[in-house]
């Protein structure tokens, strides 16, 4: 587990992001914000597969469709 911070100001474990399939339809993560996707490229195979298995294992199992990368409103306003 590591911790991570996102360009938006969004800091915590990197397998807290939310798993999503990227435009490309490869997994990554994305953040819990602004939906900033990162896919993990510069990983080895064995870390990158059990930082996402555990992030979905967070999530319940659950993998999304990325979101749009444009900032929220919500995050954006407050």
């Amino acid at each position: 587990m590591s911790r991570e911070s996102c360009f938006c100001g969004w800091v915590g474990e990197l397998e807290d992001r939310e798993p999503v399939y990227t435009d490309v339809g490869e997994l990554g993560l994305s953040c819990p914000i602004c939906g900033h996707v990162d896919r993990l490229d510069a990983w080895s195979e064995a870390a990158r597969a059990a930082t996402l298995a555990e992030a979905a294992r967070r999530r319940g199992g659950i993998i999304s469709e990325p979101r749009s990368h444009v900032w929220s409103r919500r995050s954006v306003y407050q």
